[in-house]
């Protein structure tokens, strides 16, 4: 699946201490990362090295479900160019972080966020 992948070596290193991190259970993925713009070609095997995509699913992992790192996922969850299945893993990260379910709708996220 990655043989043709094309990755610059920072993204890598992001992708290899997140990864660790999530396997561990330990650390703290950047949350700054969650405000970097995708721009990958859809069905790309490299866009599974795009910083941001990492720090989500590292985020979901550890538990990661401090406020500043909730915030950031609520407001990813506004970018209308974001794909459908990456916004997925955005409501993937918030629902195993808090434990509610409102599904891609973007509104009812950002209402419990301003009413918690």
């Amino acid at each position: 699946m990655f043989t043709n992948a094309q990755v610059n070596r920072s993204d890598l290193l992001r992708w290899y201490l997140m990864g660790a991190m999530a396997v561990t259970g330990s650390g703290r993925a950047p949350v700054e990362l969650l405000s970097a713009q995708f721009s990958e070609k859809p069905n790309r095997a490299h866009k599974y090295f795009d910083p941001a995509i990492a720090a989500i699913a590292t985020i979901g992992w550890i538990g990661q479900d401090d406020q500043e790192t909730v915030g950031a996922l609520v407001n990813r969850l506004r970018r209308k160019v974001d794909p459908k299945w990456l916004q997925g893993d955005v409501v993937a990260a918030l629902s195993a972080l808090t434990g509610k379910r409102f599904g891609h709708d973007a509104a009812r996220w950002r209402r419990w966020w301003a009413g918690r």
